[in-house]
C-alpha cells in the first residue's frame, strides 16, 4: 500500500484488491428501510405528480446508471464505482480525491513504463481501515484493459488475485489468460453500460460458437467435459438467449444484453480454465482427473473394501459412480441428475417391499407356536429383520430429504453437497457407505427373517419338511450366486475369445457352457459407437 494524501481526517492508501472483493462488497452492501433515517416518507401525492427527481449526476461528475438488476453505479469518464453516492457529500468529495490522485499516479506510471495501457477503465471503492482507533481509509482499486480483456494492477500481486478456485495450480501463462478473462466478464457483468469496447459483433460470434459446439459435444457423447455445467440452463437454453440478442449498427449491446453476454463468457471461461485448455493437461473426458491418474482415484481402503463385502458391494458401486458425477472438485450434472433420481426412486420403492416385510414379520411373530415357544432362535431373527426393517424406512426418509435440495436447487448446490461431503477419498468412502445403508438393511433384514423361517422349519417340523425345505434353500442360494456371477466386469480390452474346447469331463465343459458369459458392459462396448473421438 502506498500513503497518497489525507482526506477529511486520516490518512488515504492505494489498496490493489481483486474483482471478487468488489463483487462481495456489492453484494452486501444492503440498506435497510428501519434505518432510513433523515428521510420522509411520501404521504400525499401533488397536483400534476410534480416530485422532485433525484440529480442523475452528481457534483457534476458522476453519472447514475441503472443496472438491469435494479441496483445503481456511477460513472465518471472511465471510473467506475458500486458506492451509493446520493446522501453522502463527503464520499462524493473522497471520490472525487482518488480520481485525481489515480490520474496523477497513472502519469506517473506511463512516464515510467510503456505497458501501462490506455483504453481502460478504473473501478474503485473507499472503505474505512480495519485496524481499532484507526481514522485511515483504503482506495481500493483495480485497472480493466478493455483491448486485452484483462484486469491489472499497477504492483506485482499473489495470483490468488486471479485464481479464487482452489487446487487449480498455473504453470502456463495460456492457462492464466482464462483466469484474466473470468475478472474481465465479471468486470463487464458489474458494469454493463454502452461501450465500443468489446465489440459486439465478435463477442456474439465467439459465444455462439463455444455454445454450439458444447451443447453438440454434451449431446454425442457422456464422457464429454460440457457435462461440468458451470450454469443451471443447459447449453441449448443459453443459445436461445443469445441468439435472440440483436444489436443496433452501432456496434453497442444494450446493458441488459451486454449482462447477459457477460455473464455466459465468464461461465465459459471458467469452463475452459477448470478443464486447462490450451495447456497439455488438458482434461479430455468427464471421466478423468487433472491431478491424478485413474488408478490412483480408485485406490480404497482396507477398512472399505471389508466394511463393503458386509454390505454386498453396494459402497463399491456407488463409490464408481460418485467418482465419474466428482471429479477434481466439480459435478458432473448431468451424472449426478441421473445418480441422484435413480438412488430416490430406488428408495422410493423400497418403502413398500419394507412395509410388507414389516407386516409379514408382526404376523410371523403373532403365530401362537413362536409366541410360546420362549426367546426361540426364529424369534430372535424376526425382531432383528423387524428392527432393520424400520431402519430402512427411516433412511430412506432422512437420505431423501437431504438429497432433494441438491437436486432441486441445481448446479451450485449439487457442488455443494459435494464438497461438504465427498471431498478427500476417505469422505467419498464414508458418502458411498451412508448411501448404502437403506439397501443394505433391507437385503439384512431379509436374509434374517429367510433365516427366522428356516429355523422354524428345521427345529418344529416333520424330518420330510425339514428336508424339503433344506434343498429349496439350497437351490435357491444356488441360483442367487449363479445371478451374482452374472453382474459382470468393467472391459480392459477387447472382449475375451471363446476358449477352445479341451479334454475335460462332459460335466466340466457343461457347467463352464452354462456359467461362462462375455460381460455385460464388454457387449455393450462393441454394439455402442461413441461418436466422439478419443484423442
Amino acid at each position: 500500500m502506498t500513503e497518497i494524501q489525507k482526506p477529511d481526517s486520516g490518512l488515504l492508501w492505494f489498496r490493489p484488491m481483486p474483482v471478487r472483493f468488489f463483487v462481495d462488497e456489492k453484494n452486501k452492501r444492503r440498506f435497510h428501510l428501519q434505518s432510513a433515517t433523515g428521510h420522509e416518507a411520501i404521504t400525499t401525492i401533488p397536483r400534476c405528480n410534480s416530485l422532485p427527481h433525484r440529480p442523475t449526476t452528481i457534483g457534476n461528475r458522476w453519472e447514475a446508471c441503472i443496472h438491469p438488476e435494479g441496483r445503481l453505479y456511477f460513472r465518471y469518464q472511465n471510473f467506475l464505482t458500486n458506492a451509493y453516492l446520493y446522501d453522502d457529500d463527503t464520499l462524493v468529495d473522497n471520490m472525487n480525491l482518488a480520481v485525481e490522485l489515480i490520474e496523477q499516479r497513472l502519469v506517473r506510471e506511463r512516464q515510467l513504463h510503456t505497458d501501462v495501457p490506455r483504453n481502460i477503465e478504473i473501478v474503485i471503492h473507499i472503505i474505512a481501515d480495519e485496524e481499532q482507533d484507526s481514522k485511515d481509509k483504503l482506495l481500493c482499486y483495480y485497472i480493466c484493459d478493455l483491448d486485452k480483456r484483462e484486469v491489472l494492477w499497477l504492483t506485482e500481486q499473489e495470483v490468488e488475485y486471479l485464481v479464487d478456485v482452489e487446487g487449480h495450480p498455473v504453470y502456463d501463462h495460456e492457462h492464466l489468460q482464462y483466469a484474466y478473462a473470468m475478472s474481465f466478464w465479471i468486470h463487464i457483468q458489474m458494469f454493463p453500460h454502452e461501450r465500443p469496447s468489446p465489440p459486439a459483433d465478435q463477442v456474439l460470434g465467439e459465444l455462439q460458437k463455444d455454445l454450439r459446439y458444447l451443447a453438440f459435444d454434451g449431446e454425442i457423447s457422456k464422457a464429454s467435459t460440457a457435462h461440468f455445467r458451470v450454469m443451471d440452463v443447459d447449453y441449448h437454453q443459453a443459445r436461445k438467449f443469445v441468439n435472440e440478442i440483436q444489436h443496433e449498427g452501432n456496434d453497442f449491446l444494450s446493458s441488459h444484453d451486454m449482462a447477459i453476454v457477460a455473464k455466459l463468457k465468464g461461465l465459459l471461461a471458467y469452463h475452459h480454465f477448470h478443464n486447462y485448455h490450451q495447456t497439455k493437461w488438458v482434461r479430455l473426458s468427464a471421466k478423468s482427473g487433472v491431478h491424478e491418474d485413474l488408478e490412483t482415484m480408485t485406490q480404497r481402503s482396507t477398512t472399505f473394501k471389508l466394511l463393503s463385502w458386509f454390505f454386498f458391494a453396494t459402497p463399491a458401486a456407488y463409490i464408481k459412480l460418485l467418482d465419474e458425477v466428482w471429479v477434481d472438485n466439480a459435478v458432473n450434472y448431468r451424472a449426478w441428475q441421473q445418480f441422484i433420481s435413480e438412488l430416490q426412486d430406488d428408495w422410493v420403492s423400497s418403502i413398500t417391499p419394507s412395509t410388507v416385510l414389516l407386516t409379514t414379520n408382526v404376523g410371523f411373530l403373532a403365530i401362537k407356536s413362536i409366541d410360546e415357544g420362549g426367546d426361540s432362535a426364529g424369534q430372535v431373527l424376526s425382531y432383528l429383520s423387524t428392527f432393520l426393517t424400520i431402519g430402512n424406512i427411516v433412511a430412506c426418509a432422512i437420505l431423501t430429504r437431504q438429497l432433494q435440495p441438491a437436486l432441486d436447487l441445481g448446479v451450485d448446490s449439487a457442488a455443494t453437497y459435494l464438497e461438504q461431503r465427498a471431498s478427500g477419498r476417505l469422505r467419498v468412502e464414508l458418502l458411498a457407505t451412508i448411501l448404502s445403508v437403506p439397501t443394505v438393511m433391507f437385503v439384512w433384514s431379509l436374509i434374517a427373517f429367510s433365516a427366522a423361517l428356516l429355523s422354524v422349519c428345521v427345529n418344529r417340523t416333520s424330518i420330510p419338511t425339514t428336508v424339503l425345505s433344506a434343498l429349496t434353500v439350497v437351490l435357491v442360494i444356488g441360483l442367487l450366486v449363479l445371478v451374482w456371477s452374472n453382474r459382470g466386469r468393467p472391459p480392459s480390452g477387447p472382449p475375451a475369445p471363446t476358449p477352445l474346447p479341451s479334454k475335460r469331463s462332459w460335466i466340466s465343459r457343461f457347467l463352464h457352457s452354462l456359467l461362462w458369459r462375455p460381460s455385460l458392459a464388454a457387449e455393450k462396448s462393441t454394439s455402442t459407437v461413441d461418436l466422439k473421438p478419443n484423442v
